[in-house]
């Protein structure tokens, strides 16, 4: 985004460090976290892998849509919607996880963040999921409908959590409703 940036504002050279540092990190992306079969993280003492086979976090590479090869795309795409999709949308932590709290109070683990649906929905709209991007949505808004526009949700019960209104809820619906249920496109 920012070589295209800099070669709208016509400097080239800006562009082509932009470029070079983008395709630095995705080097370095799929050399230390891509395992061949999965994306890990590394652990801060010691370096080891952990995969987090329940966490959003392990689909995030998404965000590179076409720049990933189409076979990691559809690992990550069917990671999505056969371990993090709900009735209400994308869970940041699959409910069938271990680590899924099971108190009634959500927050960083496993409630349906706002800002991750769209940025999920936006990255497998650019991988051709374009059916799957409109049913997310739609999850999405109806659930807002019921609840307004809350900080996050349950993933389970569509509840409003926290915050009962965010500006980001609403600002997630909005370009949601627009950008994919908007019937007039």
């Amino acid at each position: 985004v920012l070589a295209d940036i800099a070669d709208r504002l016509r400097k080239p050279k800006e562009a082509k460090d932009w470029k070079q540092r983008a395709d630095n990190l995705y080097t370095l992306l799929m050399k230390n976290l891509w395992d061949g079969n999965h994306f890990v993280f590394r652990r801060v003492l010691d370096g080891k892998p952990n995969i987090a086979p329940f966490s959003f976090m392990r689909a995030m590479p998404l965000m590179l849509a076409n720049r990933l090869p189409k076979t990691i795309q559809q690992n990550l795409i069917g990671f999505i919607r056969d371990t993090l999709v709900t009735p209400y949308g994308i869970a940041t932590e699959a409910i069938t996880s271990p680590k899924y709290p099971t108190a009634t109070y959500l927050y960083w683990r496993g409630a349906i963040w706002p800002p991750i649906m769209y940025m999920l929905i936006d990255a497998m709209e650019r991988c051709g999921e374009k059916e799957m991007s409109i049913d997310l949505a739609k999850k999405y808004c109806d659930m807002c409908k019921i609840e307004g526009f809350a900080e996050n949700f349950n993933p389970v019960t569509g509840k409003g959590l926290v915050d009962p209104a965010y500006t980001w809820g609403s600002s997630v619906f909005i370009l949601l409703a627009h950008e994919y249920l908007d019937k007039k496109k």
